[in-house]
């Protein structure tokens, strides 16, 4: 997608990176300067920012949430924070909640360390502030003595590697309490009043659902084109949604604008001189390559 005349690529699994096109929409709102590279924001719990790779592409990029702990390090992929996100806005979606709050990845968790062998936890959101996400995770049991906790403090994307069943539930606001035995959603509580009860239904399905047929059989016809010698003039991770509900892919080189490629039954057509967009079913033209 272009924003402000630079090129910007966002990747992650399919269909996950449906849910960037939001993110790329609103750059358009950011001033003509701050669209360059180590340009930082943020959307939902994570924080994403603009950097410049080897061959000059724009690219979308997010802390390396697989590292744990240390997350300095910056990669393209936007698989995980993306699904996170999705999750959560299919569960305040499930739940009829319009005023989540994002728990932001370096804000605080407070842990009972005896959730790390327990099966029936749950988990409480309090008082938030700029550091602490309001989150408790605590362990059910029929005897609540507060002697008995081991509590310490971790970063909400350690979550991911600790406790990834929870994260969904971790953009819900100040007063519920969700409860978890052997890692499965049971219960949810607003101030006291049950609200759901089960597991909720995963996001992938619902993202699933949005993609079009014929934009995944667009998609069969690019990956092989990429393996061309054409193809191989592209970008692969940059094959992306665009924002007329397309899909753009982009050059390594530049290319005339109107010059088309063909890929099965899928015309690509150069606009600009680095975006391809896909068109499905068009007629071929005579400067097909």
């Amino acid at each position: 997608m272009e924003v402000h005349g630079t090129t910007i690529v966002a990747s992650a699994a399919h269909p996950l990176v449906l849910h960037a096109v939001p993110l790329l929409e609103g750059l358009r709102s950011a001033a003509p300067e701050d669209i360059r590279s180590g340009f930082t924001f943020r959307v939902g719990w994570s924080l994403y920012e603009l950097m410049v790779d080897e061959y000059g592409i724009t690219r979308l990029a997010v802390p390396d949430y697989r590292r744990g702990v240390d997350i300095r390090r910056r990669v393209t992929d936007l698989t995980t924070a993306l699904s996170v996100q999705a999750d959560q806005d299919a569960t305040l979606a499930a739940l009829g909640v319009e005023d989540g709050v994002p728990a932001e990845h370096h804000q605080k968790v407070v842990l009972d360390r005896r959730a790390l062998e327990a099966d029936h936890l749950y988990l409480l959101r309090q008082r938030i502030t700029e550091s602490d996400s309001g989150w408790h995770l605590g362990v059910v049991s029929d005897e609540q003595d507060e002697a008995d906790q081991q509590l310490e403090g971790l970063y909400v994307h350690e979550l991911l590697h600790l406790f990834p069943f929870v994260m969904p539930l971790l953009s819900l606001p100040v007063g519920y309490v969700a409860e978890f035995i052997g890692g499965r959603l049971t219960s949810v509580s607003d101030h006291d009043e049950t609200v759901h009860e089960g597991p909720l239904a995963p996001a992938a399905a619902a993202a699933a659902s949005i993609t079009p047929p014929e934009h995944l059989r667009a998609r069969e016809d690019v990956e092989r084109f990429l393996q061309t010698d054409a193809g191989r003039r592209f970008d692969p991770e940059s094959f992306v949604p665009n924002h007329k509900g397309n899909y753009t892919l982009v050059a390594r080189e530049p290319f005339s604008e109107g010059r088309e490629f063909r890929a099965g039954d899928t015309v690509l057509v150069v606009a600009g001189s680095h975006e391809l967009h896909l068109v499905r079913r068009s007629a071929p033209s005579t400067r097909r390559d």
